[in-house]
């Protein structure tokens, strides 16, 4: 079953409430140019980001920047529900005011860290009825809703920003799979190197065949794809860093720049210079 209200707005604000019943397969993604904040609200799900494997219970607040590849796990046919609000930074460039920013919980973070927080009883009550509010707006129909749609996403940001700053402690995890965490690791440290299903079998002293084989089952996608995604995230980092198009290039591992520019706007539907341009 799919309970599910999706909004699309001119100003990149997308709103899902929805429920899953059955084993639906999810591989790593990351959301291209949105940030995303997921609410969680029943089910029997591990959350993976990165090489961190979270068990998720009701009322975990899970926020994720652009950089973070992840992928929800479903372990039963318990309903996976879920409220999830994608949302383009740059909406909130004219907030970014000191000392106050309302992406901090997005971006003054390490990787992974404070990505997943558990809500006491009150503050999922204030978080869903913050929430509920989306869907009131998705209802209106006289032009007003991308206005307070907008509105809502602000009272959101602030509410979950006063939740990081008490959240000094990261959400306990489990680890994932040793054989996929030593594979995940070697890959975020010779990223910019020649990463072929061949070197990392000789490096790893795994076989070719397993390697690939482990790596789809546990991961849920080709070796392949999951390298070009990474070296999409850095390339990224980079550029909002300062980095020229060409040096987030050859830093990120693509090495072939017209290549990188091809795979950049298929997966980000802009080219890295656009992209730059826009940060």
């Amino acid at each position: 079953m799919d309970i599910c209200k999706f909004k699309n707005q001119p100003f990149d604000i997308f709103y899902v409430h929805a429920s899953h019943t059955g084993n639906f397969k999810y591989d790593f993604h990351y959301h291209y140019n949105n940030y995303e904040i997921l609410f969680f609200l029943s089910g029997d799900v591990e959350f993976n980001i990165d090489k961190k494997t979270y068990i998720l219970k009701p009322g975990d607040l899970i926020l994720l920047n652009y950089f973070e590849l992840h992928k929800p796990f479903i372990k039963s046919s318990a309903p996976y529900e879920r409220i999830m609000i994608n949302f383009n930074p740059h909406l909130l460039k004219i907030f970014n005011i000191t000392p106050y920013n309302l992406l901090n919980c997005f971006d003054n973070r390490l990787v992974t860290d404070h990505s997943v927080m558990n809500l006491n009883r009150e503050q999922y009550d204030d978080l869903y009825k913050i929430m509920m509010e989306f869907e009131d707006v998705h209802k209106k129909t006289n032009g007003s809703n991308m206005i307070l749609e907008f509105i809502t996403l602000v009272r959101l940001l602030v509410f979950i920003n006063d939740l990081f700053e008490m959240n000094t402690d990261p959400k306990s995890m489990d680890k994932m799979p040793v054989c996929l965490q030593n594979i995940l690791t070697f890959i975020d440290d010779h990223i910019h190197e020649d990463l072929t299903l061949e070197h990392l079998s000789r490096e790893l002293f795994i076989s070719q065949q397993y390697l690939s084989r482990i790596f789809k089952s546990i991961a849920g996608m080709n070796l392949h794809k999951y390298i070009t995604m990474k070296r999409l995230t850095l390339a990224k980092k980079l550029l909002t860093q300062g980095e020229s198009v060409t040096d987030a290039c050859m830093m990120s591992g693509f090495n072939n720049y017209a290549n990188f520019i091809k795979v950049f706007k298929k997966y980000s539907g802009m080219t890295p210079g656009q992209f730059k341009n826009n940060t």
